[in-house]
């Protein structure tokens, strides 16, 4: 533990001091062939890249990928690196959780011994934003060496651990989560037009992200899926979830956490957000009870003031299929 304490430290007070171009030039390779291997090499991998630029304003934090672009990378210099660990990564800005079999008081004295040794600097100005707000369909279209096309329609939705954040959660459930999800089932095992349906509330600080995924079977065309896709979240909209569905994934939702709490990672993890997100670590209470908060009304709420005109529509195509899908 003095090991892995000394070593975060370390790199806290003196990543900026150690950077040299070298090291930089060595970096800057590694993140632009991750940028490759994650999104530009990897089958459907561009609508990561994609679906920022077209979801979020441009000056909004979430526009750019955290990854950046080629040209970013290259442009980054020395100063630019060495200024944001500077501002950046300062004890105001961390916080620690040790986690693991050992002694209360031996852990805080090696925390004081390392960390306490670190300059205090000032809490650096983290963004903001406005909530994201699109008054139209915004549509994009894309072709990528793959077998089969996909529609990726993305809302803007609640930031994390704010008022409907909970409640996105449990609608990506009801309509994917298992061969009873309402799109699953209406998609893939019902109508046979998609291999695959993956719905899902990525949530962020800022913003986050409601999205539906749906790979077409062989032959069926996008368009055909987005108006099965629009039926199904209308149905939602106008009659709710059923008292099953609901009973059904928070159940789900209560296990999934329960098991991460029994994980000493995970928890390590649920601590640290929750004390940036609540003040107090030993939140799991709150944090479950705002899990399984959300009724069927508000499902339905939140679904009327989420999913409606105000969406991307990517379309990701093989090659060579382009004038069918923008159809």
């Amino acid at each position: 533990m003095q090991t892995l304490l000394w070593l975060d430290a370390d790199r806290l007070e003196g990543l900026a001091k150690a950077m040299t171009t070298e090291k930089l030039d060595l970096q800057r390779s590694v993140v632009r062939n991750e940028r490759r291997q994650s999104y530009e090499n990897r089958p459907y991998g561009a609508a990561g890249l994609i679906i920022t630029a077209a979801l979020y304003p441009p000056g909004h934090p979430y526009h750019h990928p955290v990854i950046g672009s080629h040209e970013d990378l290259q442009a980054a210099t020395l100063e630019d690196v060495k200024a944001f660990f500077t501002t950046f990564y300062v004890p105001a800005n961390a916080s620690l959780v040790v986690a693991g079999d050992f002694e209360p008081e031996q852990a805080k004295k090696l925390v004081m011994q390392t960390f306490g040794a670190v300059p205090a600097a000032p809490m650096p100005v983290h963004a903001t934003a406005p909530p994201v707000v699109l008054e139209r369909e915004v549509r994009r279209l894309v072709t990528d060496k793959v077998n089969y096309p996909r529609l990726v329609l993305v809302w803007p939705a609640p930031p994390a651990y704010r008022d409907g954040d909970a409640a996105m959660d449990l609608i990506a459930a009801i309509l994917a989560d298992g061969e009873s999800g309402r799109l699953h089932e209406r998609l893939v095992l019902d109508d046979r037009l998609a291999q695959d349906v993956q719905v899902l509330n990525d949530s962020s600080e800022l913003s986050s992200e409601f999205s539906i995924e749906v790979t077409a079977a062989e032959g069926v065309d996008l368009e055909r899926i987005k108006r099965a896709v629009v039926e199904e979240l209308e149905r939602f909209k106008t009659a709710g979830p059923t008292e099953a569905e609901v009973v059904r994934v928070k159940a789900a939702s209560e296990a999934s956490f329960l098991r991460r709490k029994e994980n000493l990672r995970a928890r390590a993890d649920m601590l640290n957000a929750f004390y940036r997100t609540y003040g107090r670590p030993d939140s799991f209470a709150r944090e479950l009870a705002r899990r399984l908060g959300p009724t069927g009304a508000d499902l339905q709420q939140w679904a009327r003031r989420v999913l409606g005109e105000g969406r991307v529509d990517l379309r990701i195509v093989p090659q060579g299929e382009v004038a069918a899908a923008a159809l």
